[in-house]
């Protein structure tokens, strides 16, 4: 199981390492879960530069108000809820934020009061994601 917090400004968030190409460029961070995203995860450009990522894709999508918006996708891999596995990671200029692509088999559980707790646990007999 995972924990996290419900932050002050209403975000609920948990923690997720991010693995590096190398192994030694791990990044570990506090990511908020967006239940509008459909990705995996969202990076800042700086984050994934740092992390030594290697491209896969631009991709483009439209956002909340009809906006079209492009940006680059990246190969990378993760621990998370406990488990190990490899995604595609998005390059934007939000802050880090968990999709349900990531939360796919998993059961969320938001305390909805500042400090409330976030709980992930797996789902008896669900696929990791949608590929499975």
């Amino acid at each position: 199981m995972t924990r996290g917090e419900v932050q002050y400004d209403r975000t609920a968030t948990v923690f997720i390492t991010i693995r590096g190409r190398s192994g030694a460029d791990d990044i570990g961070l506090d990511a908020i879960i967006d239940t509008g995203f459909d990705g995996f995860l969202s990076l800042p450009p700086d984050t994934v530069s740092l992390l030594k990522l290697d491209y896969f894709d631009r991709e483009e999508t439209s956002v909340f108000g009809g906006l079209t918006v492009e940006f680059d996708t990246f190969l990378g891999a993760v621990e998370f809820a406990g488990e190990g596995r490899g995604i595609v990671i998005c390059a934007t200029d939000n802050p880090p934020l968990i999709g349900m692509s990531l939360l796919y088999g998993l059961q969320l559980t938001v305390e909805t009061v500042d400090g409330g707790e976030v709980t992930l646990a797996r789902l008896p007999n669900a696929p990791l994601d949608i590929g499975d």
